[in-house]
């Protein structure tokens, strides 16, 4: 199978989720209704939703291009291209791209320096950095990118660059914040 097919289907199965899940965040609807947590609301009344700007959208979709671009890379442990790159080696090559910031090169590091403020599952955005303790100690080991409904992209030591679901046991079991880049 070719890497233009996978990742085609990639894009494809993320734009199923992304319509049918009832709790989404739209990023590229002008539509004035914002549904999040499965209720909806409308954002011309009620001032503490979340409403995208132009410049959201626009980063969001550069976000989906560049993290699409490296779906199926392997993982390799210190890597920092395509060749192999590790969850922290991804993040940092993703965010200079994307939003021109340099980040941290591990992923504890990320969270203890990088962040501008932490949050809950429920409060992410797309673009967002979710991290998760992963060994035996409470330490942050392991980090990715939010992309909307539930779902994230990171450098997995045994599959390489995907997408998993934070709602899985593995996922919700090892999480340990969502957390906004200064």
């Amino acid at each position: 199978m070719s890497k233009s097919f996978f990742q085609y289907t990639i894009c494809v199965v993320l734009l199923l989720a992304f319509a049918s899940c009832r709790s989404r965040r739209y990023i590229y609807g002008e539509d004035d209704i914002y549904t999040h947590n499965n209720y909806n609301v409308n954002v011309n009344t009620n001032t503490n939703v979340y409403t995208p700007t132009s410049t959201d959208k626009h980063l969001a979709r550069e976000l989906y291009k560049e993290t699409n671009s490296w779906i199926g890379v392997p993982y390799r442990y210190g890597g920092n291209d395509k060749r192999g790159v590790d969850c922290s080696g991804f993040v940092c090559q993703v965010f200079l791209k994307v939003y021109g910031k340099q980040l941290h090169r591990s992923s504890n590091d990320q969270y203890m320096k990088d962040i501008a403020y932490y949050i809950n599952g429920n409060e992410l955005q797309i673009g967002d950095l979710v991290f998760f303790a992963t060994g035996k100690t409470k330490k942050v080991t392991h980090v990715g990118i939010y992309l909307g409904d539930c779902m994230f992209i990171h450098a997995s030591s045994s599959k390489g660059v995907r997408i998993d679901d934070l709602r899985s046991s593995y996922y919700q079991r090892t999480w340990v914040a969502g957390g906004v880049v200064k």
